[in-house]
């Protein structure tokens, strides 16, 4: 019974982003997408018998979204998820009505599974769990494999107090506030181009290695050099700033599905600087990632994303005045970084089933003043870096395919044709 297991109440408290995300303004939903590229056409009955049966497994993700009198609250979703065939292959904003109020929408087309994610839900991890038991149902259904599907893992939890329990409030997150280069180029907000770059994970690996820099630096320092050689005004005295969200289970040995992140600043300094080139964005990003992606730094971090969604005067204030704070504060936050660089790391698919995946990559929206986003995951050996962009020209993309070519080897492109 979809109900009954592991279920003790019909409704749970948000986990602290997911305060935050939850007043935002609806029409600027933070959504993600993580898609999966199938060998075969999708089948639209079998797809919603799996995600039906991935309901059953992780029941915490069927619930919907509604109003407390301070904040809002999960509350359990009795309807079926709504699957459709995708129109416009875009992660547009999650209707939630259209989508029987679930906060995931699962889409299909020809062989291309889709599952956008509100980030109230969960973030790229928890996301990335769901997605692969919808996989896994999928073809354990189509193929009859159902001998060799992986265990639920017996330990997931999702947690609203995670935060909570691994918050040292003692500390606070001191940092240099940067006037952070807003990119000033015309767009159209409400139209994304999404463009996807194919590395070859071994290359980039050997590379960034003779470096001496991770794989998420490396990448960081191309992203950020071609955001400079195309779209930077020189005359701004502003820094290049990059939110880099970071995956805090591994650093606290957590294993909740809810939300669990935070994010860093990460200063390429070209403010600073007239001699910019790719080894000089490199040290400043090497530097500051070794600052910090530090336990105590990290706790700082958490202590300062803690106490805005605990804050007693903040807690009490009634839900509808928090909408109109945040529409606020929502602005000052994306105003204060000029991009997002997200690494979900690699994502694994068990034997037999990964030879039906071909791809899994991830996609987050751009927005108003973020107007490029870009992404990263691995699969295989396929390294999938994904550009979101409302820019109404492509001289950006144009000019990272040449760098990732120049810096990382051979680079196959799909997406949006690079036009002229």
């Amino acid at each position: 019974d979809l109900m009954s297991k592991n279920k003790k109440r019909d409704w749970r408290h948000l986990d602290n982003p997911a305060k935050i995300f939850s007043v935002e303004e609806k029409k600027n939903t933070n959504t993600f997408r993580i898609t999966a590229i199938l060998t075969e056409d999708i089948n639209q009955e079998i797809l919603l018998e799996a995600a039906l049966e991935s309901l059953v497994n992780y029941p915490s993700y069927r619930v919907k979204l509604k109003s407390g009198f301070v904040w809002n609250y999960f509350k359990d979703n009795n309807l079926e998820p709504v699957i459709k065939k995708e129109k416009y292959n875009s992660t547009r904003v999650i209707r939630f009505y259209k989508s029987n109020n679930y906060l995931f929408r699962l889409t299909y087309n020809k062989n291309c599974i889709n599952l956008d994610v509100y980030h109230v839900l969960t973030d790229g991890l928890g996301a990335t769990i769901l997605l692969k038991d919808i996989l896994y149902n999928y073809l354990s259904i189509k193929y009859d494999l159902s001998e060799s599907k992986p265990t639920i893992p017996e330990n997931h939890t999702f947690s609203s107090d995670e935060y909570l329990k691994n918050v040292n409030r003692t500390l606070i997150a001191h940092e240099e506030k940067k006037k952070a280069f807003l990119i000033q180029d015309k767009s159209n907000y409400l139209k994304n181009k999404t463009y996807h770059y194919i590395l070859d994970l071994k290359a980039v690996k050997e590379v960034s290695k003779a470096m001496h820099v991770s794989i998420s630096e490396y990448l960081a320092t191309i992203y950020s050099y071609s955001l400079y050689e195309s779209i930077y005004d020189k005359k701004s005295k502003k820094d290049i700033v990059l939110n880099i969200p970071v995956d805090l289970r591994k650093y606290y040995n957590v294993q909740s599905f809810s939300n669990f992140f935070t994010c860093m600043n990460i200063n390429c300094n070209v403010d600073k600087s007239t001699k910019v080139s790719f080894r000089y964005i490199l040290k400043n990003i090497h530097d500051d990632f070794q600052i910090k992606l530090t336990p105590k730094k990290l706790d700082s971090y958490l202590s300062r994303d803690v106490a805005m969604g605990t804050n007693l005067a903040v807690s009490v204030i009634p839900l509808f005045i928090k909408k109109l704070f945040m529409k606020y504060l929502g602005r000052l936050v994306s105003q204060s970084t000029t991009t997002t660089f997200s690494n979900l790391g690699i994502i694994e698919l068990e034997e037999p089933y990964n030879k039906y995946v071909e791809n899994i990559f991830t996609i987050v929206n751009s927005g108003k003043f973020q107007k490029i986003k870009c992404t990263v995951c691995t699969y295989k050996n396929q390294l999938n870096v994904t550009i979101n962009s409302n820019l109404l020209t492509n001289k950006f993309e144009q000019k990272f395919y040449e760098l990732l070519v120049k810096y990382c080897g051979e680079v196959k492109l799909e997406g949006t044709p690079l036009r002229k």
